[in-house]
């Protein structure tokens, strides 16, 4: 961005928003040898910490935090709390400043566990907060209307769909989001038609032909007839997605789902293992498929993702099934998907023991039935251990 176009777009602030360009600078001129040039950008660093002084000489600038979490945003999602904890520095010093708090909601909706209600919601306030500074920011409303959906407050997230849709038609972040809560509350139709429109304008979103490829995914599940089409067209987006997107673990993650819903067992491992490949290149962590060590460096979805589409393999795929549970569950142990998964290999792979109590999946049963009650399947499982045991 040319100084003449900042000073245009930001007015007052934008030798602020310069300190962590002039910062780079002064650093990159200053590592090829060229201190002259470097020391140009120091000066230039000089006046500007003069012209708007820290109330603390060791204090940084919100600019910096603020880039900072910017630039956490834009890695894997396993650094949205260090995002989070800079937005909140910045906000200390500029609580007013709509990027540091649209940063902020961001963070917060990526890191928040669930709560009992809407209004508990750290980042449904934080997106309602920003929403009063920029009333017509159509990346909040969608994120926003996501949260009310979650909560079941459907009328009030359709409005807000809506909102978005007709500020920012032709924002592919904003389709996505608009796309998977159609998906999400049964209007697979509809998440469809809004996609391919969406690629007509921009036919290089890997993030369109991920939701597209999920869309159409989901679509085989009332259309038998359809099936096969619909998951050759799934499977499409999702392969151009990676194309488009290397490192898209999830697109990755989904597609070996896909192949393995399809019983090509080998295609499906292929993609399991260039997801985890892809996940410790990211990390500089061990290449083995179950590392020993750090590994929270891995996504837990691959591990957890992969035991559920093992567990449509044959019989001898079980005790991978049960290891990649394992893992998930280190990492995420609270998951209903993957405790519900283990149980069933569990289940299936036990040999006789003693007693009920000596039993790993009665055990692991009575697990999930605590996180859902209402889980039918797992009160006969534990009903058929029961039986075992007289």
């Amino acid at each position: 961005m040319t100084w003449q176009r900042l000073n245009s777009t930001s007015g007052n602030n934008c030798e602020k928003q310069l300190i962590v360009t002039y910062g780079n600078f002064a650093w990159v001129y200053y590592h090829m040898g060229e201190h002259v040039q470097s020391q140009t950008y120091l000066d230039k660093l000089e006046k500007i910490k003069k012209k708007f002084p820290t109330e603390s000489p060791s204090a940084l600038h919100p600019e910096i935090y603020g880039e900072k979490g910017r630039a956490f945003l834009k890695f894997s999602h396993q650094n949205y709390e260090k995002a989070k904890e800079c937005f909140e520095k910045a906000l200390e010093l500029e609580s007013e400043e709509i990027e540091w708090n649209d940063g902020y909601a961001v963070a917060l909706y990526h890191t928040e566990s669930d709560l009992t209600s809407f209004e508990e919601s750290p980042a449904s306030k934080q997106l309602r907060r920003v929403l009063e500074l920029d009333p017509n920011n159509a990346h909040m409303m969608v994120l926003l209307g996501l949260k009310h959906a979650d909560y079941g407050e459907y009328k009030k997230a359709e409005e807000l769909m809506e909102r978005a849709m007709e500020l920012e038609p032709n924002k592919p972040y904003v389709t996505q989001y608009v796309a998977k809560y159609y998906r999400n509350n049964g209007k697979v139709d509809e998440s469809i038609s809004l996609l391919k429109r969406a690629l007509e304008r921009t036919p290089d979103s890997a993030f369109l032909h991920h939701q597209l490829g999920l869309s159409y995914d989901q679509k085989t599940a009332n259309n038998r007839e359809e099936a096969n089409n619909l998951l050759r067209l799934s499977i499409q987006h999702l392969e151009q997605a990676i194309s488009l997107k290397l490192s898209f673990i999830f697109a990755m993650v989904k597609l070996a789902r896909i192949h393995a819903k399809g019983k090509n067992n080998r295609k499906a491992e292929e993609m399991f293992k260039r997801a985890f490949e892809v996940a410790t290149a990211k990390k500089g962590a061990p290449a083995d498929e179950f590392p020993t060590e750090s590994p929270s460096v891995l996504h837990p979805e691959i591990y957890g993702e992969k035991g559920r589409a093992f567990l449509t393999f044959s019989r001898q795929y079980y005790e991978k099934v049960k290891k990649c549970f394992e893992k998930g569950l280190e990492l995420e142990p609270e998951e209903i998907e993957w405790n519900d998964g283990y149980a069933v290999a569990l289940y299936r792979t036990e040999s006789d023991f003693t007693s009920l109590e000596e039993s790993p999946a009665s055990k692991q049963l009575r697990r999930v039935l605590e996180l859902n009650l209402n889980n039918a399947y797992m009160m006969v499982l534990l009903g058929l251990k029961h039986a075992d045991y007289g």
